[in-house]
């Protein structure tokens, strides 16, 4: 540790700053070593005296057209998606989810995709990967006429049109065997989302002749179409009797129509009543078996606060890299850490947005040396 150094041990949640960062149940207090003088109102304002502001890094812009732009709260796959100051550049942020973002897909086949991101006082630009980007359906959608995937399911995307069309696939479920390998669809840009949505299943399957139980019979692979004595379209295999369960909501001739609940779908179609275990009738309510669920946390690093009457630029670094991400917004609280160079390391606290570890949030020092001291 360099002379003059000092180390503070705070308690963080979830701040942008670069420190290391918890787990996100985790609150636990992480030494964070300080500058041995962080700025001070007498700093800022001297540093605002000697000569002038430097200029801002290149501005992370979003492409001024786009084949399809898809907007909502976010919902990553898996733990988070990363921001990147470049298409395939080094990483600065982590997504984790309950921020609202655009993203910018462009027409073809991409393997990147512009992300505009706004985490309640932070305005933020960055790249990421396609395979990161969360696309789910944003309303009842029957693939192939009979796998209706659920709010929580996600469809891989393969190409985008200039038209606003997207090419998806459903990746099934288990125990249904489509006939034709994947099953693809041609959706508009409004079809899907990057969000969690509540979806009616069963909207999809149209009007519903009476409920009844019953059960697929084991060991075997049973025919479904979409029409009573039309095309098979898929197979259908349940591993045991609590999977095999389905509901009988019409009956024509040797043929029923069936739903079957799948983790992440609902299947709809027809199967021959010889493949099914019947029950007494019984009661129920259908309804969607989705969820959502949104992840904000809070944190502050510890250091002196500053509130702006404008807004801000923030400056991403990872090693010698930056890029101008986006902005502080007027108002809004900033921790001064350190400063360095005609930039002052801060940070922002910014539910579901997290600091990529090796990356840094810079502010030009003339422009907090305009803001004005904020309390604890």
């Amino acid at each position: 540790m360099g002379r003059g150094a000092r180390c503070v041990a705070v308690m963080v949640a979830a701040p942008l700053c670069a420190c290391a960062r918890p787990g996100p149940a985790e609150v636990r207090p992480v030494v964070v070593q300080l500058p041995a003088a962080s700025a001070s109102a007498s700093d800022l304002a001297e540093e605002r005296a000697e000569g002038g502001e430097i200029s801002l890094p290149p501005r992370l812009d979003v492409p001024t057209a786009a084949a399809c732009v898809l907007e909502g709260p976010f919902q990553p796959r898996g733990e988070a998606a990363l921001l990147r100051l470049h298409e395939g550049g080094p990483a600065f942020a982590e997504l984790r989810g309950g921020v609202d973002v655009r993203v910018h897909l462009p027409a073809g086949r991409p393997a990147g995709v512009a992300v505009e991101v706004n985490a309640g006082g932070l305005s933020l630009r960055g790249h990421a990967h396609l395979a990161a980007i969360p696309v789910r359906p944003a309303r009842p959608l029957a693939f192939h006429g009979f796998a209706v995937p659920l709010g929580s399911a996600l469809l891989d995307l393969h190409e985008a049109t200039q038209g606003g069309e997207l090419t998806v696939t459903w990746p099934g479920a288990p125990g249904v065997m489509p006939v034709s390998g994947p099953v693809s669809e041609r959706l508009r840009c409004d079809d899907v989302t990057v969000g969690e949505l509540e979806i009616d299943a069963v909207r999809a399957a149209g009007a519903l002749d009476g409920e009844r139980e019953a059960f697929l019979r084991l060991g075997r692979e049973i025919p479904l179409s979409v029409e009573p004595g039309g095309p098979v379209v898929a197979a259908l295999r349940a591993r045991n009797d609590e999977d095999a369960a389905v509901t009988v909501v019409g009956t024509r001739g040797a043929r029923v129509r069936v739903l079957w609940w799948r983790e992440e779908a609902l299947v709809v179609g027809w199967v021959p009543g010889v493949e099914l275990r019947w029950s007494a009738p019984f009661s129920s309510v259908i309804g969607d078996a989705s969820g959502t669920g949104l992840l904000g946390l809070l944190g502050t690093a510890g250091g002196e606060r500053r509130v702006c009457e404008v807004d801000v630029p923030l400056v991403a670094q990872v090693g010698e890299q930056r890029a101008t991400v986006g902005v502080v917004r007027a108002g809004t609280r900033i921790e001064v850490l350190g400063r360095r160079a005609g930039y002052t390391r801060v940070a922002v606290a910014a539910g579901g947005v997290w600091i990529q570890e090796g990356a840094q949030i810079l502010a030009r020092t003339s422009d907090l040396a305009r803001c004005v001291r904020a309390g604890g």
